[in-house]
């Protein structure tokens, strides 16, 4: 057997190509394994790209949304119009200074925008922070006729201020509009008891 070990010669050119030959199919592995996680990682960020368009394609589309804010231990809300900038992940709203919104908001700057289209059945929910400002260059850029209604002395109005929304977070549903696909599933969900399709749910991270 001593014999038979020192014959073996494994430094010749007959021993060595077998191992390469392992380190070749190592190699191969971990590149199909890490052009795999990239392939993964791709669709991920283009579904939280799809999430994140939705979300803001219908803020633009609606432009009322319900601004929340707490007063006190209550919770109240009011129908705004929103000048959506999608580009600086920002909702801003002209408002009257006189109204309880700026001191609720300077108590607690935590509030809810709700924007809703049942017609459509689509609902988008946004929780974030909020600022006042009464920077009169931003307040002309935003201004126009339709505020003229509320504000006759125009963007120079002392009681005019902006209020700022930052959303963080969002949630949407968007259901098929259709009624006959709703039925259509809801027949579909009693046949295999299971819960029906009502369309899309998704949590989106707007930060």
């Amino acid at each position: 057997m001593g014999k038979a070990l020192a014959e073996l010669d494994v430094s010749g050119p007959g021993y060595w190509p077998s191992a390469r030959g392992f380190a070749m199919e190592d190699t191969v592995v971990e590149d199909t394994v890490e052009k795999g996680a990239a392939v993964a990682e791709g669709a991920k960020a283009e579904e939280a790209e799809r999430h994140i368009d939705f979300v803001w394609t219908t803020i633009e589309k609606l432009q009322v949304g319900m601004l929340t804010t707490r007063a006190g231990q209550h919770m109240r809300g009011r129908p705004m119009t929103a000048i959506a900038r999608r580009n600086e992940n920002r909702i801003w709203f002209l408002s009257d200074a006189e109204t309880h919104k700026e001191a609720e908001l300077l108590r607690d700057n935590r509030a809810c925008v709700l924007f809703a289209d049942p017609k459509e059945h689509t609902y988008v929910s946004l929780s974030g922070e909020v600022e006042i400002s009464r920077d009169p260059e931003l307040i002309k850029s935003f201004w126009n006729v339709a505020v003229d209604t509320y504000f006759p002395q125009g963007p120079d109005d002392p009681g005019v201020i902006l209020i700022g929304f930052q959303p963080e977070h969002a949630e949407y549903w968007d259901a098929p509009s259709n009624p006959l696909v709703l039925a259509i599933r809801f027949v579909q969900a009693k046949l295999s008891n299971e819960r029906p399709d009502l369309g899309e749910n998704a949590k989106v991270s707007l930060q």
